[in-house]
């Protein structure tokens, strides 16, 4: 049972993380005991089979948890927006069960947020996601004009906000998620909502507070590079869902699918892939990619350089493209990790787990 009208709902969704999750739980037991009438913790349990289950018997006779184990593996993205509906706070945060939270952190937070309209969405920072620096270029706290977000989303693109731990998401914006389909939410939720709360003209601000510490079990997990390209290139699907169910905005939309397509980050995606696994990129690239350019038929004259870009990667040698690479990219290309499995399957751009 929950804390009714709390400030904050931690949502954990969580899927085979057994070694992870009980770090995190030493974390969110600490906060639980210390804040109960701002905080509550909502866990979905995506049918784990690992020893999850009792694990979460720790959170047993807390009167603002609810823990919920789906009957069956619904998928990744799905288990995110199941858990964040479970949430009656003010903000949700969703958190991976391989973070850890700052306790210390947490207090100044719930402070802050007493001054904060309800209806905003905040930015934080997380340990490896300083969304002031690298999306605003400059410190930043307080309220966010939607035109300075809007440029910066054109300037600077979506990178830095994809970790869903950086996002306080107001109660206002869980309940539009039930205007879009499971099919819009099944990737990238968080983005297509922040997309469509900045078009509803509702307000941002930016907390500089660092409460989690992404990924910090230390347990290191492997995608490859193809699914990271599947991944990012998704949320072009989040710019024409919006497009088609907000017409007015169709230009700024179409300027954020350009924008995802010549970032920085997928042309180093891009060759990256063929420089780890060059069959598997000749082979399914221009499909890839095609798939883009048809769907987005009003922007043909705008891809054609993509295009004879695409081609010549395709063609040229893995170290005569790196001889005339901007160092721009060369160092995008270096901060990429090429990562497997460590939300389940990603295969055709779909999260399973978690």
């Amino acid at each position: 049972m929950s804390t009714p009208n709390c400030t904050l709902s931690i949502c954990l969704p969580t899927y085979n993380r057994l070694t992870s999750l009980e770090l995190l739980l030493v974390d969110l037991c600490d906060i639980l005991d210390g804040y109960s009438r701002d905080v509550e913790l909502c866990v979905s349990d995506n049918c784990s089979t690992d020893g999850t289950k009792a694990a979460l018997h720790v959170l047993n006779g807390r009167e603002n948890v609810r823990i919920i184990r789906q009957d069956t593996n619904i998928g990744g993205s799905r288990n995110v927006v199941f858990v964040m509906r479970m949430a009656v706070g003010k903000w949700a945060l969703v958190i991976g069960d391989d973070d850890r939270l700052d306790r210390r952190k947490l207090s100044k937070l719930l402070v802050l947020l007493n001054d904060v309209d309800p209806k905003s969405w905040i930015f934080l920072h997380a340990s490896q996601a300083n969304v002031s620096e690298k999306f605003f270029s400059r410190p930043v706290d307080g309220p966010i004009g939607s035109r300075e977000l809007r440029l910066r989303l054109l300037l600077n693109g979506t990178a830095s906000l994809g970790f869903v731990g950086v996002h306080l998401i107001p109660q206002w914006a869980i309940k539009n998620t039930y205007r879009f389909s499971d099919e819009a939410l099944r990737i990238w939720p968080h983005i297509l909502l922040m997309a469509d709360h900045l078009h509803s003209g509702n307000r941002f601000a930016m907390c500089n507070i660092r409460l989690i510490c992404q990924s910090a079990s230390g347990i290191l997990v492997h995608w490859p590079i193809e699914h990271f390209v599947h991944m990012e290139l998704k949320k072009i699907e989040i710019f024409r869902i919006l497009i088609r169910k907000n017409g007015g905005w169709g230009i700024f939309f179409n300027m954020m699918i350009l924008r995802e397509v010549y970032s920085q980050y997928n042309i180093a995606f891009m060759i990256s892939w063929k420089r780890k696994n060059e069959a598997s990129f000749k082979k399914e690239i221009f499909k890839t990619y095609w798939n883009i350019y048809r769907q987005s038929r009003a922007l043909a004259a705008f891809f054609v350089p993509h295009l004879l870009l695409l081609t010549l990667i395709w063609v040229m040698g893995n170290k005569l493209i790196e001889k005339f690479l901007p160092k721009r990219i060369i160092a995008k290309m270096d901060e990429l990790n090429a990562r497997d499995e460590t939300l389940g399957s990603a295969s055709n751009g779909i999260i399973r787990g978690v």
